[in-house]
């Protein structure tokens, strides 16, 4: 484990060290500037190739692997930097008996947050997303900029919502889900665990679990041979 700034405020680490994980590195800067302390200290990455280790990632640096992180000497909280939602479950899994993690949830200070909002352990919303009221988002779901979710909404743990995906009220995702940029849920729809919704498709009927459906009006992906 590298040697790492130490600063005021909670420490705080990424795990995964895409694209995603810069971008959720600026909304922790960002929840520090408008909370006028910083409330959290970034330490960096954590990412699964031992190799990485002190590289740097945008503005900040890989400081650990998953073992590294594992046997860190001190509480730690962690946050997913991955954009894909099977990913995502299997490092929560990994990290599950670590007593000295924990997951806080972070609200990009642009986001728009009703009341009776419940976000579960580890959930992201970042800049300019909407959640209206009474909606439920599991745990460790990452929603990405200019998402916009209804009221009475259920989202399931480990899913990503990408950037401008419409979410109508009444609907209900499952776990580890992933739906498009700009992607449209109509209003009372269910999309089943393990689902993929392409980006820019609009969805008029539930999806089934682990189903991967595209288009306007979206439907099933065929294989080339012409099966589901």
């Amino acid at each position: 484990m590298n040697d790492v700034t130490r600063a005021p405020g909670a420490d705080i680490v990424i795990v995964g060290a895409a694209g995603i994980a810069k971008e959720i590195a600026v909304l922790i800067d960002d929840v520090n500037a408008a909370s006028g302390v910083a409330r959290w200290n970034l330490l960096g990455y954590i990412d699964a190739d031992k190799r990485h280790v002190g590289l740097p990632h945008g503005r900040h640096r890989i400081v650990g692997d998953d073992g590294d992180l594992l046997a860190w000497p001190t509480p730690v909280a962690c946050v997913f930097g991955i954009g894909w939602p099977a990913r995502i479950a299997a490092a929560a899994d990994g990290l599950a008996a670590a007593g000295h993690i924990t997951y806080p949830s972070l609200v990009h200070p642009t986001a728009v947050v009703g009341p009776l909002v419940a976000l579960g352990e580890g959930t992201i919303l970042c800049a300019g997303t909407i959640v209206t009221t009474d909606v439920r988002i599991g745990s460790r779901t990452l929603v990405n900029l200019q998402t916009a979710i209804g009221h009475d909404a259920r989202i399931g743990d480990d899913c990503v919502l990408n950037v401008g995906v419409r979410v109508s009220g009444n609907v209900r995702v499952g776990a580890r889900c992933l739906v498009g940029s700009g992607a449209v849920v109509l209003q009372g729809l269910t999309i089943g665990d393990d689902a993929v919704v392409a980006a820019g498709a609009v969805v008029t009927h539930d999806v089934a679990a682990g189903e991967t459906v595209a288009g306007v009006p979206a439907r099933p992906l065929r294989t080339r041979g012409g099966n589901q």
